[in-house]
C-alpha cells in the first residue's frame, strides 16, 4: 500500500500496483516520465517517518493547546 501512496504523493495517479513492490506497477497510461525505483522507495520512507511522528505531532499540538485527548474529542464532536 505504502507503493501507492508514495506514487500519488509524487503526482501519479494512472496505474495498479499488485502487491507492495516497484516491479509490481502496472502504468495505466504510460507517463513521460516514471519515477525511478529510488524515487519511489525515497518516498515511501519518507512517508513511513511521517507516519510514525503522527503521534509526536499530535501531542506537541495538543500541549501547545492546553487540551488531553478526551477534551479535544469534546472540542471537534
Amino acid at each position: 500500500m505504502m507503493i501507492a501512496q508514495a506514487l500519488t504523493a509524487l503526482g501519479y495517479n494512472e496505474f495498479v500496483v499488485r502487491g507492495d513492490t516497484y516491479e509490481g506497477i502496472e502504468w495505466m497510461v504510460v507517463p513521460e516520465t516514471i519515477p525511478s525505483e529510488e524515487q519511489v522507495l525515497a518516498k515511501v520512507e519518507e512517508l513511513k517517518e511521517l507516519e510514525a511522528s503522527k503521534p509526536v505531532r499530535k501531542a506537541a499540538i495538543l500541549e501547545r493547546l492546553g487540551l488531553t485527548e478526551d477534551e479535544l474529542r469534546v472540542v471537534l464532536s
